[in-house]
């Protein structure tokens, strides 16, 4: 898929999941630049809809996704090729192009099972419009993974999962205060980027 046409289906799904969504915004200074902008009606949160086609290094594009977190701005990376070496590195899922369902992500939302040793498992594949829904209303967060993983799920840095997940794998490993992007559920990770950069301005 072509870059132009995936930021246009990015931004179609995001105004079908409620948000209010702006192309090509750039940041302070032309310190970066979202190929898709959404934030919530109210304007407490903004998220940068990433389509990453092109070849880029994993410290690349951590570096940029900082970049726009320092200026109050959360992201979510998409892509269509099969192992880019930078999955999981940032908030970031894997999409296809189906037959009767259009895009769906296949690759990055785990589940977490088990008791003690426990084990993270592929999650659901869904259709983007629901994923981004997901992201929106919380139901989904980005979570640095430590466990293991069963096939076919890859050992991707960070996964996508339930707040539900993260806190039955924090209490499997006994972590009483679990990582600031850990702990960032729902509408707090979100939040966390606005706040650094409020605090960054004061």
């Amino acid at each position: 898929m072509a870059h132009h046409l995936l930021k246009l289906e990015l931004a179609t799904a995001a105004r079908e999941s409620g948000a209010h969504v702006e192309l090509e915004m750039r940041g302070p200074e032309g310190a970066w630049r979202a190929d898709v902008m959404v934030s919530d009606p109210a304007g407490e949160w903004r998220i940068a809809l990433e389509a990453q086609l092109s070849a880029i290094t994993p410290n690349e594009i951590a570096a940029r996704a900082a970049r726009m977190s320092e200026d109050g701005v959360a992201s979510v990376w998409f892509t269509d090729r099969a192992r880019p070496p930078w999955l999981g590195r940032v908030p970031s899922v894997r999409l296809v192009d189906a037959p009767e369902r259009g895009l769906v992500v296949v690759e990055g939302l785990a589940r977490f099972v088990g008791v003690f040793r426990g084990v993270w498992r592929e999650g659901p594949h869904v259709p983007v419009v629901e994923f981004l829904r997901w992201v929106f209303a919380g139901r989904v967060i980005p979570h640095e993974r430590t466990a293991p993983v069963e096939a076919p799920l890859r050992a991707l840095r960070m996964v996508w999962t339930a707040p539900q997940y993260a806190e039955k794998r924090w209490r499997a490993a006994g972590v009483r205060r679990p990582s600031l992007l850990s702990r960032s559920a729902g509408p707090r990770w979100r939040a966390r980027c606005s706040s650094t950069s409020a605090g960054r301005r004061a």
